[in-house]
């Protein structure tokens, strides 16, 4: 994973998405996401993401990690999951958002994002 992430040039990555509704209140949902590589290290953060909903899209640390590890693997397909595939992914753990709130059943379409 390291000789993978070290291909990308340094930097900061940011991308967003939203969820359209959180099934309760007709509003969408932010999703912000800041990436920033250094040398074989990635550290996401979730700035500026919408706070925890009243419906059942909020989350735990658990499946926003698992959510990460799905995008990169994604991106990295040939790095083979064993103890140390995910050490250089640094998450910070978004204490205010809907990411770190109890779990419902529809989070899964959070994931997706």
């Amino acid at each position: 994973m390291r000789a993978k992430i070290k291909e990308i040039p340094d930097g900061l990555y940011q991308g967003k998405a939203f969820v359209d509704s959180d099934g309760v209140i007709d509003e969408p949902l932010r999703i912000n996401m800041k990436v920033r590589k250094h040398d074989t290290e990635l550290y996401f953060d979730m700035p500026g993401s919408s706070p925890p909903c009243l419906g059942p899209m909020n989350s735990v640390i658990a499946t926003t990690k698992s959510s990460v590890y799905l995008a990169i693997k994604h991106i990295f397909p040939d790095v083979p999951i064993n103890a140390g595939t995910f050490d250089p992914l640094h998450i910070k753990e978004p204490k205010e958002h809907f990411y770190m709130q109890n779990i419902h059943g529809l989070s899964q379409a959070v994931q997706r994002k």
